[in-house]
């Protein structure tokens, strides 16, 4: 039953935690009767690799990629923020943020994903403040989603099916 903690028979992998800020993440009970949903366990801390929580910064260099593997959004060391698409190794979106020094890109705390340099300059964003809480998504469809907490798309990178 949800709420109740998993048993020692069960063994128990993290399914999805979306906000740091959120009831903490659902495990995935697998046992002799099946497959089920058991309940929620304590606090892991670990970000899914296809998002980018609240809060939650890129350094250059760092990637979120598509569960299906095929798309993945890259904070470049130049400093451009590009989507990838792994089928055809094709650059399908990107910041235009090469080679302005940018040093971070962070999702805010107000919805906003910004991109700026080492003394906070900011050099591209999002222009989604005000959707606090919001959470960026690399989905399998190769789109780039920033949603809001009601579940709501606040901005997307338009490369659906790209």
């Amino acid at each position: 039953m949800a709420g109740e903690t998993p048993t020692s028979a069960a063994i128990c992998l993290p399914v999805w935690r979306w906000r740091r800020d959120a009831p903490t993440p659902a495990y995935l009970a697998l046992g002799l009767a099946g497959v089920g949903l058991l309940g929620y366990t304590a606090h892991l801390g670990v970000a899914a690799n296809n998002t980018v929580a609240s809060g939650q910064r890129l350094l250059p260099g760092e990637i979120r990629r598509s569960r299906n593997g095929i798309y993945s959004l890259t904070f470049q060391n130049d400093g451009n923020l590009v989507l990838t698409n792994h089928n055809n190794n094709l650059v399908i979106w990107s910041s235009g943020t090469n080679n302005k020094n940018a040093a971070n890109c962070t999702m805010q705390a107000d919805g906003n994903l910004v991109i700026s340099s080492a003394t906070g300059q900011a050099l591209w964003s999002s222009s989604t403040s005000g959707s606090n809480g919001a959470y960026l998504l690399v989905q399998d469809d190769g789109n780039v989603v920033i949603y809001r907490t009601d579940g709501n798309g606040a901005w997307c990178t338009r490369t659906k099916g790209r």
